[in-house]
């Protein structure tokens, strides 16, 4: 039964096929199809979905399409490639029962893009319709939680094995991961920081300008190699090696700052006032940048695609107090300094808030500036706000979404997380339809560990909550 309805599909479509070659638009090539397309907005584009099934598998199907709209919306492939593998497995097609079934027999396999943009749409409607799922995981007796949207790292300095993950969506359990000799050292003195990062590819711990890097392959966390960040002709000998440094080195690089970047991470040493940008699957140093000719402290850092962002405060050599902040906006080609932004400011910078084409400096005093790059112009702006996000969709800043009051955090292009009146909760604010969606309560010492595209987590002295939207 089921065969001979693949049958008559596959039957329909090729009268399909036949049917619409006959018309003008059917004897376009599909690069020019695939050209027209792309100046519609999603909602038109999901609209032609519905005209026949020619249009869906074969006109609408191109990663040239979906790509420019994903790119728009901010969907990137590092922050939901677990939900692709997830639901539509390795070839396009849907493997768990949702909420949109799509059959890749009748209807065809799915570009990649467009399977991107689907997950998406998935958070999208699970959000809007309140479909959150709540997970509890015991983290007693533990001194730094790191949290993404795949994984959950607990760091004990008490225990033999330190590192503790819990992989989301396998396994209840934790994980006790192996440790490089140096961590295992360095771990055992309590006036070492501990500094953690990750992504779906790498997991990095970073102790004082000494870096250990973890593979992420499915599920499981592998040991790549240690790496002593510091002058390049010691790190061009050998991209993968342990090499114990001094103590006046370690004492000298405990202000680090670090941030990742799909496959790169950014260093900043405000020992030498100088940002590496490293490749993690080489191990080798790509550019080393000097953000600053006086010592001055870092307050935050933020890493994108082709840009650099630090924020520092430079002291009164005097009086040894704070009196200038700035905001230092470097933009890359081939992870090589093309244009340098320096911007003065008059409080303290505490986050750097980006979209494609956005740059939003928050910090301690009003106004707020922000930064837009067209070609080799920089446009600069300021809004009197204390705390903003950004509409990734539309590259602009949303009205909707400046407070004067309350911390926002942007959990994609539509929805914001915001701090609410009331004590220990926050609540979703949907910034189109400009409604609460949800209200999160939460009992008091919770605080907010990780907002994420796919979950948020908040943290006590002995648990993790996972709030998660698919």
């Amino acid at each position: 039964m089921l065969e001979n309805q693949l049958d008559k599909s596959v039957l329909d479509l090729s009268q399909h096929q036949k049917s619409e070659t006959k018309t003008c638009f059917g004897q376009l090539p599909l690069e020019i199809i695939g050209k027209i397309f792309k100046y519609l907005d999603e909602k038109d584009l999901n609209s032609i979905a519905h005209v026949s099934k020619i249009w869906r598998t074969i006109y609408l199907n191109q990663d040239t399409i979906w790509k420019q709209i994903c790119i728009n919306l901010n969907i990137l492939k590092f922050d939901y490639d677990k939900l692709v593998t997830r639901y539509f497995g390795n070839k396009g097609e849907i493997t768990h029962k949702n909420d949109f079934d799509i059959s890749a027999d009748i209807f065809g396999i799915m570009c990649k893009w467009w399977t991107l943009y689907r997950c998406y749409q998935m958070v999208i409607r699970n959000i809007l319709s309140n479909k959150f799922i709540r997970v509890y995981f015991t983290n007693k007796q533990t001194q730094q939680t790191f949290c993404t949207d795949s994984y959950i790292i607990s760091i004990n300095r008490t225990k033999e094995l330190s590192i503790h993950a819990w992989v989301l969506q396998n396994s209840t359990l934790p994980l006790k991961l192996k440790e490089f000799n140096l961590y295992k050292k360095l771990i055992q003195n309590e006036n070492y920081n501990v500094k953690v990062v990750g992504n779906n590819t790498f997991l990095i711990f970073e102790i004082h300008s000494v870096i250990f890097v973890y593979k992420i392959k499915n599920g499981s966390f592998l040991l790549k190699y240690a790496k002593v960040i510091q002058k390049p002709k010691y790190n061009d000998k050998d991209s993968k090696f342990e090499m114990e440094p001094s103590e006046d080195f370690l004492q000298e690089n405990q202000n680090t700052k670090i941030d990742l970047c799909q496959t790169k991470l950014l260093l900043a040493q405000p020992s030498t006032n100088k940002i590496f940008i490293i490749d993690l699957t080489s191990g080798k140093i790509c550019n080393v940048i000097k953000y600053f000719l006086e010592k001055c402290i870092v307050d935050v850092i933020k890493f994108t695609v082709n840009r650099v962002m630090i924020g520092i405060s430079v002291k009164d050599k005097i009086y040894d107090r704070i009196i200038l902040h700035y905001a230092i906006i470097f933009f890359l080609e081939d992870d090589v300094v093309v244009k340098k932004v320096k911007i003065l400011l008059y409080g303290t910078i505490t986050k750097f808030k980006v979209s494609t084409k956005y740059i939003g400096v928050e910090n301690k005093a009003q106004p707020t500036p922000f930064i837009i790059k067209k070609n080799k112009f920089v446009v600069l702006f300021w809004i009197d706000c204390d705390t903003f996000t950004i509409d990734s969709g539309m590259n602009r800043v949303a009205k909707d979404a400046i407070s004067n009051q309350f911390p926002l955090t942007s959990i994609n292009d539509r929805f914001i997380l915001v701090q609410s009146k009331v004590p220990h909760s926050f609540e979703i604010f949907d910034t189109k339809l400009c409604v609460t969606v949800r209200s999160i309560q939460l009992l008091p010492g919770y605080k907010l560990a990780h907002v994420g595209k796919l979950s948020i987590s908040f943290i006590n002295e002995q648990k993790v909550l996972l709030i998660r939207f698919c």
